[in-house]
């Protein structure tokens, strides 16, 4: 499209179409790389996979949607080859899932970030996806009497870096300790070695954490509360974890941290018993709610140690500080993590084959590579995408025979577009 000056036409027959929201990331997505990247698919039809990014990005609604969402935004404009009836994105997810595809993204993906890639920490998270409907990916189980079917998805970030790094989905009944092996695996296959991981506790398993120690990955992890060694962690050591010398103030938290050595599943470990005073007074609260005449002494003096107590691992030798500062980093990386299971609407999966299904993930990973970079730089003015995608939404503009002409942009929508560097133009000429 053009900007070229021109004469405001008569209003005559104009019609008004959403326009900020589609505009703005559209731009974002070519002065970032990304348009580049994801043409890399050379697809008959990149109209409907564009259209598609910015539908799952910014409307967050059921595909059922798409078409109408299409007529009566900018996006028809945009991408006026895009075929956005149902039938014609199913049979996009299924060429969109062809695994060709994902492997020729990932050898462009890779290069995309290699300046990123070789941070050390890589984070890893898994939720199980509730589908819709039973597909051959999904495993069954029964709660309160009813159904459930589930897709586990592993998603894999780095410590640091704006993008998410790769994902991994896999049948609910196939354990995290498997998924993790294959997807060091699979990674390695593309050629990046992984030194250091930070894994949820669901991860620390005897097979795993020996694993590990074969590819000298070292690690640092959760160690569970269901773990026998928890419990002689703190029966041997709880008394002196409150004392000035364990005191740290970290990130507005006072804790109390100890440093003490042990052998788990014949390794010698670093654990750190963390007691985070704030949270153990929640808990503690909580606990004594509970408390009615059923309640025994004995529950209730085995129980008041364990609040606000948290026992991480390394696998090396690490500052506290450092610890702390990395564990905390799964809450700074949590908006890649959730976005993919919660903001692009997994958790309602209801492709009964694996193809689309496959597809269907692959589309919501672009589309979070996209949210994470303008996460990234919409912190500067203190904006999440969600926040710029609803002021943007309301930023309107209208169409004449010849031409768009945006409607005059609030100061909200110019403090956005000027962050993400992207100028709003005066009118465009079809």
């Amino acid at each position: 499209m053009d900007t070229t000056k021109i004469n405001i036409p008569n209003q005559e027959g104009s019609y008004s179409i959403d326009f900020g929201d589609i505009y703005v990331v559209n731009e974002v997505i070519k002065s970032s790389g990304l348009y580049k990247l994801f043409n890399s698919f050379q697809f008959k039809n990149n109209d409907t996979l564009f259209a598609l990014i910015l539908f799952k990005l910014i409307g967050n609604n059921s595909n059922f949607f798409a078409l109408k969402w299409w007529e009566s935004s900018f996006a028809k404009y945009l991408f006026p080859q895009a075929e956005l009836d149902l039938p014609r994105i199913a049979d996009f997810l299924i060429d969109l899932g062809d695994k060709n595809v994902f492997t020729t993204f990932m050898s462009n993906y890779l290069p995309f970030i290699k300046n990123d890639v070789q941070l050390p920490h890589t984070l890893f998270d898994s939720s199980g996806l509730q589908s819709d409907i039973n597909n051959p990916l999904s495993a069954s189980s029964t709660n309160n009497s009813a159904y459930n079917h589930k897709v586990k998805l592993l998603v894999v970030n780095k410590s640091g870096l704006n993008y998410p790094f790769y994902y991994k989905y896999v049948a609910e009944n196939i354990i995290d300790v498997s998924s993790l092996k294959e997807a060091l695996n699979e990674l390695e296959s593309y050629g990046i070695n992984i030194n250091k991981v930070v894994i949820g506790s669901n991860y620390c398993s005897e097979s795993n954490i020996q694993a590990m120690y074969d590819k000298k990955i070292d690690f640092i992890t959760k160690l569970s509360h269901k773990n026998p060694v928890y419990d002689e962690i703190l029966e041997q050591h709880n008394s002196s974890v409150e004392l000035l010398e364990n005191f740290r103030k970290f990130d507005n938290k006072n804790l109390f941290l100890k440093k003490v050595k042990i052998n788990l599943f014949n390794n010698d470990v670093n654990a750190f018993i963390c007691l985070d005073t704030k949270k153990r007074e929640n808990e503690r609260q909580k606990f004594y709610n509970q408390i009615d005449k059923y309640m025994t002494k004995e529950y209730f003096n085995f129980a008041l140690p364990y609040f606000g107590v948290t026992v991480l691992l390394s696998s090396y030798e690490i500052e506290s500080t450092d610890l702390l500062n990395l564990y905390y980093s799964r809450q700074t990386d949590d908006p890649i993590f959730e976005f993919l299971k919660t903001d692009s609407d997994l958790l309602g999966v209801r492709y009964s084959s694996e193809k689309p299904f496959r597809g269907y993930l692959f589309l919501c990973f672009l589309c979070s590579i996209v949210h994470s970079y303008l996460g990234e730089h919409l912190k500067k003015i203190n904006y999440t995408p969600t926040n710029a995608f609803y002021i943007l939404n309301k930023y309107h503009s209208r169409v004449y025979n010849d031409r768009i002409i945006p409607d005059v942009a609030p100061k909200e929508v110019i403090n956005i577009a000027n962050c993400l560097k992207v100028d709003i133009p005066r009118f465009l000429t079809k």
